[in-house]
């Protein structure tokens, strides 16, 4: 249960900033456009900083609660690969 609950955070976060990262790109496309971040619903840096919190939050949930840190280390180069690739 733990390990799920720490990858759907990371995995929440990634997805958080790659909407935030993207977000100019999707206002130009019919099929995103009415998202949050391009629509202006929603503030670039509060779904910045709602990504980040969540990031970090899971990757130190997973650091904390499982035996093996390297389950961390993997959610977080995980979070950055989907992110910033």
């Amino acid at each position: 249960m733990h390990t799920l609950f720490g990858t759907a955070l990371v995995a929440a976060g990634a997805s958080a900033l790659n909407q935030w990262l993207e977000r100019r790109t999707d206002a130009r496309m019919p099929r995103t456009a009415n998202r949050p971040l391009p629509a202006n619903r929603i503030h670039p840096t509060e779904a910045f900083a709602f990504g980040l919190v969540l990031g970090v939050a899971g990757t130190a949930y997973l650091a904390l609660m499982l035996p093996h840190a390297l389950t961390a280390v993997v959610a977080a180069s995980t979070l950055v690969s989907y992110v910033w690739i």
